[in-house]
């Protein structure tokens, strides 16, 4: 067996094992403004383009996450269906006139079993992967993929056959191609795209890389804030998944967990980016998880200020700063790390604390972000006992 073929194995015994726990874990990010906070990577690969392990695994991975949503989106242009001989030889039965192999669909179909059975919200998509310009773009929610794989040089009719289907469709790590990564630019292939209603969101992270030019255009264009590993081998080989790390995700918030209400939450824009412990989004959703994330658990007077405890019990630590326009006699922190799942003491001083009813702080999330450079601005309000 070659090399590839020995890691997936190793990989699917490990991911099969009895000896592995079986309880879901639960991602903590709470419910907010009326809407079911959803997790999901909307961009994964599979060894049916160039990823390394079979569909099913993208949904193990998913359920042992407790990610709610995985969409299979692999390169529609290109089926791997020699190194998938190569790799199961005989144990693989492939038919090239109508069987799995040229049949774009065949992966999601194979995920959707296991999906199913695990409560794991799996979408039909695939990867436009066409030269820059319009680069690399997923559609998803497609009732047939294999309509999407036009010839080379017709773009769109690619894009055209996936937006007939009710496709949802975004663009994916735009900074890369044929110019440096610290590059983007933007097409009139993508203005096109974008006026004839066939982008609907961008990603903004991709694996680990934020692209601000890319956020820019979320905002300027009213395109939705994505994010997604675009994850080619076992999830937990680019993160330390079993250390607690969470992989980069699209936070959607749908009305409820439904193939339809995700559909619609993406749509409407209402998502948020979530990568190496930073959320990425509109104002009014980061204020909404950051004040229902946090509790007051009490607000003691000392004799030369106030010690305040605060709860954090879900799974973003908070990047707090001092901002502007305080009160000149509180005297507290420069920076301040609310962590996931912990409390925290913060100490306020003062020469007079009796004279307070009330402690407000002005301060900075650095690491909930509302544009560029932007964190969300908050303030703490503290009633003394």
């Amino acid at each position: 067996m070659n090399r590839f073929g020995t890691v997936f194995l190793a990989f699917f015994l490990m991911m099969c094992s009895p000896g592995i726990a079986q309880d879901r874990p639960a991602i903590n990010i709470p419910d907010v403004l009326g809407f079911k906070t959803l997790t999901g990577d909307l961009h994964t690969h599979t060894v049916f383009s160039d990823g390394h392990v079979w569909p099913t695994i993208r949904i193990e991975e998913a359920w042992r996450e407790g990610i709610d949503i995985i969409a299979i989106t692999d390169h529609v242009e290109s089926t791997n269906l020699f190194r998938l001989k190569s790799v199961f030889g005989d144990d693989l039965e492939v038919d090239r006139e109508g069987g799995f192999s040229p049949d774009r669909n065949r992966p999601f179909e194979i995920a959707n079993e296991v999906a199913v059975r695990r409560d794991v919200v799996a979408l039909n998509g695939v990867e436009i992967s066409r030269t820059m310009p319009p680069g690399h773009h997923n559609a998803i929610f497609l009732t047939d993929a294999n309509k999407v794989n036009t010839p080379h040089p017709q773009w769109k009719e690619a894009f055209q056959a996936a937006r007939e289907q009710g496709a949802f469709i975004f663009w994916n790590h735009p900074a890369s191609f044929s110019y440096p990564e610290t590059t983007t630019l933007w097409w009139e292939e993508h203005s096109w795209l974008h006026e004839n209603d066939m982008m609907h969101g961008i990603e903004v992270v991709n694996g680990r890389n934020y692209n601000p030019v890319a956020h820019q255009w979320a905002l300027e264009k009213n395109l939705a804030i994505i994010a997604n590993t675009d994850i080619h081998g076992p999830v937990g080989m680019s993160y330390a998944i079993h250390e607690g790390e969470k992989r980069t995700m699209t936070i959607i918030f749908a009305k409820e967990r439904s193939l339809d209400s995700i559909k619609e939450a993406l749509f409407a824009r209402r998502t948020m980016a979530f990568f190496d412990n930073k959320l990425i989004g509109h104002r009014d959703f980061l204020d909404a998880i950051f004040h229902n994330s946090i509790s007051i658990e009490s607000v003691r007077r000392t004799e030369n200020g106030f010690q305040v405890i605060i709860n954090n019990p879900t799974d973003v630590p908070f990047e707090l700063s001092r901002a502007e326009n305080n009160d000149a006699a509180l005297t507290f922190f420069e920076t301040k790390l609310l962590p996931a799942g912990k409390q925290t003491t913060i100490r306020i001083y003062t020469d007079n604390p009796d004279s307070y009813s009330r402690v407000d702080l002005n301060v900075i999330a650095d690491n909930l972000i509302m544009a560029p450079g932007e964190g969300l601005p908050v303030t703490l309000s503290f009633i003394p006992e």
